[in-house]
């Protein structure tokens, strides 16, 4: 049976409001999404043996990205198809809680251009603080750090050179400016971290991993 003009009427105008409650749906689901992983919680895929035992390549973690308060959206944005990141502030949105020791926390790489600008590390060292790595554990102002007991026993390694932060000893390499933080990785000789990049401001940090 032949379809009428007046049948075609009744249907054709229908096709733009399908798609615009597609995109409209689309539009929706990516603002959720994004509401949820910027101020709340986001899940990563760790890609290296840096945090080994306490993390193993491929496990999946989600990343409390409140707990030391809210960053501003799209800080630290890696621009897609470069590896420009974008930053505009280095503060937080509003005051909150700072990092502690021993906290394992997800963070932007302070080294300009890198392929990987995402690392996760834990924290050793806070402001102020002079740090250094001898016979395998961490000294905080002359003083050696004890492990915490839910902590593999882990043997910090001093690289090769001796031009390294944690190892050197003048202030430029072992003394933590204020805000910022010493990252270092569970599996000392396979982790390239604090040691070689430096101190970690606390804006580049997009929060603790929690599970």
């Amino acid at each position: 049976m032949a379809v009428t003009a007046e049948a075609r009427a009744a249907v054709e105008p229908k096709r733009p409001n399908m798609i615009w409650e597609w995109t409209k749906s689309l539009i929706i689901a990516v603002g959720i999404a994004l509401l949820i992983r910027w101020p709340l919680i986001e899940p990563f895929k760790i890609p290296s043996c840096s945090m080994e035992p306490t993390l193993q390549v491929g496990d999946r973690i989600f990343v409390n990205t409140w707990v030391y308060c809210v960053r501003w959206s799209f800080n630290g944005f890696r621009i897609p198809f470069t590896l420009h990141t974008l930053w505009y502030s280095e503060g937080r949105m509003l005051p909150g809680s700072d990092p502690e020791r021993w906290d394992i926390v997800v963070f932007k790489s302070v080294e300009n251009r890198v392929e990987k600008d995402t690392l996760v590390k834990r924290i050793v060292g806070l402001p102020g603080e002079r740090i250094q790595i001898r016979d395998g554990a961490i000294y905080a102002d002359g003083k050696k750090v004890d492990l915490p007991p839910d902590m593999p026993p882990v043997q910090y390694s001093r690289p090769a050179m001796s031009n390294k932060f944690a190892i050197a000893e003048d202030d430029a390499h072992s003394l933590i400016p204020d805000g910022h933080y010493l990252m270092l990785g569970d599996n000392s000789n396979q982790s390239r971290d604090g040691r070689w990049f430096g101190f970690v401001p606390k804006h580049h940090i997009l929060g603790r991993v929690s599970s």
